[in-house]
């Protein structure tokens, strides 16, 4: 049973956003001074468990709340770093 489950993220430029023309065909690349890229995630479970033959409920397990970030810094256009809870995958 999946009570909860939702990410949200946010964003802070100090700079010029890439932008892109429509008439003219030309581009330009994003120049950040500063960037702030933000993402949290929060899911919160748990388990029934119901016996296969008669359908009657057994028990449940506890809930279980997880929670998790990500953050992308980038100053002076190159220079980027993160931070995050998250592991690397196997």
């Amino acid at each position: 049973m999946v009570e909860s489950l939702g990410t949200m993220q946010g964003l802070t430029l100090i700079g010029l956003p890439p932008i892109q023309s429509t008439v003219i065909p030309f581009s330009l690349p994003e120049l950040a001074l500063y960037k702030f890229q933000k993402q949290s995630g929060y899911a919160r479970l748990h388990v029934d468990m119901f016996d296969n033959r008669t359908g009657e409920f057994v028990g449940s397990s506890a809930t279980i709340i997880g929670r998790t970030y990500y953050d992308q810094y980038t100053v002076l256009f190159y220079f980027t770093w993160a931070a995050t809870d998250l592991l690397a995958p196997p």
